[in-house]
């Protein structure tokens, strides 16, 4: 009996929904009872305009309130910024909706004409009537919209400012100094807060089984959910492989970097992406502690980019090939660079997730603050160490192959990066130069992965450009191909910057709002100001 994969997703999706809902089916039946209630008492929820404007302002004097209170934690700000756009969407929509009815409402109004003056036929009753009608909706309906359209500018206000402060404190925090490392106290403080580690792993791993002992025993169908999603990713990962691997087979001929765009797509992204899809399965099914799931996803974050980055660094430089790599380097430098950087990156990774479990089960403070200056101090002698290696190999002309004057500015950026991770941790700045150290990881792990991307679809595009039978250019195909090329570029560049504001503060929606702003402007009543309209 043969079992497609669609089947088995709509099979996961029934046994999921079934398991999910196993979990929430208390609060679920007491919600169905309360709408049945209200419906028969007939106390159901206003819908009027002026009702949604008062729950907008208090909403937004709840934010007010929030924004001015000491203590505020940055979870809270990024739900009030979240909560603010919200509204100012909301509120936005509909002074355009209002806007418009009162448009049609003034075309009504022109049909009847002006009002007769003095000395002229007066109107008739069922006229006077008419426009004394319209005109009060008229002005129910400008009102409607003015106020919706105050309630926006002032979301965007407290957006701005709830974001304001956000970002204040994050840069704030990572250029704060930290105590003295050189003093007695602290080192003391550092080992005895090292010596209790022991303690947090067992307080972890205890966590983790109560919690999933607790949800087989109250809820066994969720174990089978678990399982079957296990089961389901395993064969999608095993199928989407071997789709992989025939497609780089079947582009054998394509240049080098294509052949490793396939290779790391086979060996890290599908990896992380099952592993983050379990990840995601297992704690919507409640498999996790609020303690163990902000580690666990912390940490699991930390973990998959260090590993994708120690791929990368293997896949540039081939150092158990002797022919042609990525990297212009010699093998003996190629080797080198690669083992420098291979201890650094898993040095790294043990250390971060060493430090976010002292901050996860409230060690000392020496404790996280020791282990982020060794952290800052590997990653920063590490990277030092091989870009030395790779200026001083004599074989070297450009960095990588195709764009050398990008990647030797890169390189230089790379380079200054890890020298101010080693002064910053050095003079006491400790959270900027872990902060750097990471942001230092990161951006080479989303850099490289575009620069892979951009070269495939490069050598896609230039496939359409050509027609199988005379190998001469053709001109549907050419624009075809240049418009589409132009598209994925696009895409590919918005995502890397997007990824790359994401470590310093930022979010998705401050980008999407920059860009509205920018380009769509800023409405103020009935006046819109904006580079679309100039």
């Amino acid at each position: 009996m043969v079992v497609t994969l669609s089947s088995f997703f709509k099979l996961l999706i029934i046994v999921l929904g079934l398991g999910l809902a196993s979990s929430a089916s208390p609060s679920f039946a007491q919600t169905s009872t309360d709408t049945r209630l209200e419906e028969a008492s007939g106390t159901t929820e206003p819908t009027s305009e002026s009702s949604n404007l008062d729950a907008w302002a208090g909403r937004l004097n709840s934010v007010e309130r929030a924004l001015v209170r000491d203590g505020i934690t940055d979870a809270e700000l990024a739900a009030l910024v979240e909560e603010t756009a919200k509204i100012r969407n909301e509120a936005s929509e509909v002074s355009s909706q209002w806007r418009e009815k009162l448009e049609l409402i003034k075309q009504r109004l022109d049909a009847l004409g002006p009002e007769p003056k003095e000395g002229e036929p007066p109107e008739t009753e069922e006229t006077q009537e008419s426009r004394a009608a319209i005109n009060k909706e008229y002005a129910e309906v400008d009102a409607n919209a003015k106020g919706a359209s105050d309630i926006a500018v002032r979301a965007s206000q407290l957006r701005a400012k709830a974001a304001e402060r956000r970002h204040s404190r994050f840069f704030r925090q990572i250029t704060a100094r930290a105590p003295s490392m050189v003093a007695d106290s602290f080192v003391d403080k550092f080992f005895e807060g090292v010596g209790l580690f022991p303690r947090p792993f067992m307080l972890l791993f205890s966590d983790a089984a109560s919690a999933a002992g607790k949800k087989v025993v109250d809820q066994p169908l969720n174990l089978f959910v678990l399982l079957f999603g296990v089961l389901l990713l395993a064969l999608a990962f095993i199928r989407v492989q071997k789709w992989v691997s025939d497609i780089k087979e079947n582009y054998s001929d394509a240049p080098l970097a294509v052949g490793v765009f396939f290779q790391y797509v086979r060996i890290g992204l599908l990896p992380a992406l099952s592993v983050g899809l379990l990840f995601w399965l297992a704690s919507a099914l409640g498999f996790f502690t609020s303690r163990l799931l902000g580690f666990l996803s912390t940490g699991l974050i930390m973990t998959v980019v260090g590993v994708l980055a120690i791929l990368l660094v293997g896949l540039i430089l081939s150092p158990n090939s002797d022919g042609d790599r990525l990297a212009r380097i010699s093998t003996g430098a190629a080797r080198q660079v690669n083992y420098i950087l291979r201890f650094g990156l898993i040095a790294a990774i043990c250390l971060s997730l060493a430090d976010l479990l002292a901050i996860t089960f409230v060690l000392p403070v020496e404790t996280g603050v020791g282990l982020s200056f060794l952290n800052s101090i590997v990653v920063g002698v590490t990277g030092v160490l091989a870009l030395e290696l790779i200026r001083r190999d004599a074989s070297q002309s450009t960095t990588v192959d195709g764009i050398g004057a990008f990647w030797s500015v890169l390189r230089w950026l790379a380079w200054l990066a890890a020298v101010c991770c080693l002064i910053a941790a050095l003079v006491g700045y400790v959270a900027l130069a872990e902060f750097l150290s990471h942001q230092l990881i990161f951006a080479f792990v989303v850099v490289v992965s575009a620069w892979l991307a951009l070269k495939v679809v490069d050598y896609v595009s230039s496939k359409w450009l050509v027609s199988e039978e005379d190998e001469t250019p053709s001109a549907s195909g050419q624009q075809f191909a240049i418009f589409v090329n132009g598209l994925i570029y696009l895409a590919i560049y918005c995502s890397a910057a997007v990824a790359m504001m994401v470590p310093w503060g930022y979010r998705t929606s401050d980008l999407v709002d920059f860009v509205q702003a920018s380009f769509f402007g800023l409405q103020v009543g009935e006046i819109n100001f904006s580079f679309y309209n100039l």
